[in-house]
């Protein structure tokens, strides 16, 4: 009987856990269609554009301005870069961390029958970036290696 009881309080906060897991999915997906289309590319195009100036203005300008102007060129690029890998970093932690987690649940709960075909029809959490694009763990790099590529073009304009 305690054996009986303790397996359905079990199931109730697997069940539990289980539900959690659904709403943080759909609020994923209710809060991807603002992220994807208004949020993320304005900001990516702005902190980018911080990068491109700021580092062009360091290198272009070398020797021809004062200190004020160089301390707001050295503010700028290193906000941009701030912003891409600190902030994409932990955006892209969100699909780590949830790949991780569904992982280790299938694994723990096999055995389960509801639970095993639960855990096999959930999908990865995944911060949405344009309408097919998420952002995962290289996105930060790629969003580094596209500033630097627009700040040496521009150079060779130039």
């Amino acid at each position: 009987m305690l054996a009986t009881s303790t397996l359905r309080g079990n199931e109730k906060g697997l069940h539990k856990i289980a539900l959690i897991y659904r709403r943080l999915q759909l609020l994923t997906d209710s809060l991807n269609a603002i992220h994807s289309s208004y949020i993320l590319p304005p900001l990516l195009f702005t902190v980018s554009s911080h990068q491109v100036f700021g580092l062009y203005g360091l290198i272009k300008f070398k020797g021809q301005l004062n200190m004020f102007s160089y301390v707001l060129f050295i503010m700028l690029a290193s906000q941009g870069i701030l912003v891409i890998m600190g902030m994409f970093t932990a955006l892209a932690d969100v699909h780590t961390v949830s790949v991780r987690v569904k992982t280790n649940l299938e694994k723990r709960h096999r055995s389960h029958r509801w639970l095993r075909r639960f855990h096999a029809g959930c999908a990865t959490i995944k911060v949405r970036f344009g309408k097919l694009n998420y952002v995962d763990s290289f996105s930060p790099l790629s969003f580094e290696s596209f500033a630097i590529a627009q700040t040496a073009n521009m150079l060779l304009v130039d």
